[in-house]
């Protein structure tokens, strides 16, 4: 049986139009702001050349906000207008005014601020002599009123700007407060910045502890993140820092040492990430998109004279026995997802360990006991 035809549901500007007294003023304005800029008309031009607030001449009970809303298009779009409504792709010319008759504020109307009689005659003129010229002039009068009204609701909404502006105005802020540099346009897109921003706080703190870290590293990666402090490697000398007998005047206890290298702890910390299933696995390998953005990360937490090593944790499910095959879609990388088991896996495991290239200088030694290598 064929199925039948069905219309496609209407968006939620169509509604807005067809029914605007289920909406409220603040919401109804907002949505034909966001609407407006998706067809190319931005939040300054829309106030000046776009929208319009006429006075409402009833004297009736406002049974909602918005007494009526209406919208003007240019004559070119006019059949494709009658056909798909205000949702269809218009340019940003053809959508010539939009008219909004709020029932709460205004000069006339029940709810206004001028006598009832400049109602009444008005109300009287448009009805017998189809003049609105009177109305016209208060609408002129009451237009940035009623706006200034709007932009006074949404002024401390720091979410009413990322809707109508497409500019996310705590974000600058954030950014200031973090140290780091605020681009010049300043608009609302994913990307570093919001990161940067929406961790400023813990980026900004001084001194910071491996629970903060951790607790943002897990939070933006979504994945588990420990982090393990003071683990000990060898740390090569330079030739500076050598002791050399006759030619320096080491004290023993006070920077004297035997060696070309010294066992300190206070020089790397471990990441334990995971377990992470196959594709997570692959985001944080060296190559991987997820380990050049955690040395980011950690660079602008000021640990980058550090050395971090990474210790990433397989998931059971991850870890697969090596079968020789000739296609190279399940193909196994030596060192990195190889096991020799002869079934799948029923535990964690965390085998998987190399260095983020991020050191930038050694930290100065501190009166380190002297150690043989």
């Amino acid at each position: 049986m064929q199925t039948k035809e069905r219309q496609p549901e209407s968006g939620v500007i169509d509604h807005l139009f067809d029914a605007p007294e289920k909406y409220q003023f603040k919401q109804a304005l907002r949505m034909v702001l966001v609407w407006l800029r998706s067809k190319g008309v931005s939040y300054e031009d829309a106030f000046k050349h776009v929208l319009r607030f006429q006075n409402s001449v009833s004297f009736g009970f406002p049974a909602s906000e918005i007494e009526a809303l209406r919208a003007d298009f240019g004559a070119d779009f006019g059949a494709e207008l009658a056909q798909h409504g205000p949702c269809a792709s218009t340019p940003p010319e053809a959508a010539t005014k939009v008219f909004m008759t709020p029932a709460f504020i205004g000069l006339l109307g029940g709810s206004g601020t001028l006598p009832l009689h400049y109602s009444e005659r008005i109300a009287t003129q448009q009805l017998h002599e189809k003049d609105d010229s009177a109305r016209a002039f208060l609408d002129i009068l009451s237009n940035r009123m009623v706006g200034l009204f709007f932009l006074a609701c949404g002024k401390y909404r720091l979410e009413s700007k990322v809707d109508t502006h497409g500019v996310d105005p705590l974000r600058a802020m954030l950014m200031q407060l973090s140290g780091f540099h605020v681009d010049d346009a300043g608009e609302h897109a994913g990307g570093e910045n919001d990161v940067l921003a929406y961790f400023s706080a813990a980026l900004r703190t001084r001194p910071t502890s491996s629970f903060a870290i951790a607790g943002a590293l897990s939070a933006h990666f979504g994945v588990p993140i420990e982090i393990e402090q003071f683990v000990g490697c060898w740390d090569e000398l330079d030739k500076n820092q050598r002791t050399i007998l006759g030619k320096t005047r080491p004290t023993l206890g006070n920077g004297a040492t035997l060696g070309k290298r010294l066992w300190r702890h206070d020089l790397r910390m471990c990441l334990h990430v995971g377990p992470l299933n196959k594709q997570e696995l692959d985001r944080f390998l060296p190559n991987g998109e997820a380990a050049a953005a955690m040395a980011t990360m950690l660079k602008h937490f000021g640990v980058a004279h550090l050395q971090l090593e990474m210790r990433l944790i397989f998931k059971p499910e991850a870890i697969k026995p090596v079968v020789l095959r000739t296609t190279t879609s399940t193909a196994k990388r030596l060192g990195w997802d190889s096991f020799l088991t002869c079934e799948d896996g029923k535990s964690t495991r965390g085998d998987v360990r190399y260095m983020l290239k991020m050191r930038t200088s050694r930290p100065p030694l501190s009166t380190p006991l002297p150690r043989v290598s």
